[in-house]
């Protein structure tokens, strides 16, 4: 049995919508959140504040995102220093 362990949520918010990723982002789960990202880049912000563990395949994925120009929010200090940002 899979248990889902991931939880990704479009909200649109004006000019700038939210992609919130909560739960454990791994391999399994990366294409369903270029897809949803894809859809919207450049001009979104990904919400971090309920991630809470990404494997390596996930921290690249998240870290291919913010280059493309994504603003991000909610990342604790863990998630800032494993995606590299301030």
């Amino acid at each position: 049995m899979h248990t889902m362990s991931i939880r990704i949520d479009y909200i649109p918010h004006g000019a700038k919508p939210i992609v919130r990723v909560a739960g454990r982002l791994t391999s399994m789960e990366i294409s369903e959140l270029k897809k949803v990202c894809r859809t919207i880049e450049p001009s979104f912000v990904i919400d971090l504040s309920d991630l809470v563990y990404a494997d390596d395949e996930g921290i690249s994925a998240i870290s291919e995102i913010i280059d493309k120009g994504v603003q991000v929010q909610g990342a604790s200090p863990f998630v800032k220093l494993l995606i590299d940002i301030g």
